[in-house]
């Protein structure tokens, strides 16, 4: 989880400091099987979050 919000939170700046990053589609994936796994309503929460962005565009 806290991997998958760091990589996030880089790709929204656009600073691409974080080796290894994940491409968008790829880190939507990630958040969405924790969010399944966990049940947890934060994860959910930065699941929807990774798609919206992927859908608008925001994440490179």
């Amino acid at each position: 989880m806290a991997a998958a919000a760091a990589y996030f939170a880089e790709a929204l700046r656009g600073t691409g400091l974080l080796p290894g990053a994940p491409p968008p589609a790829q880190l939507q994936g990630w958040t969405e099987n924790l969010a399944s796994a966990t049940r947890d309503d934060d994860v959910r929460a930065l699941a929807d979050a990774v798609r919206r962005a992927n859908e608008l565009g925001g994440a490179p």
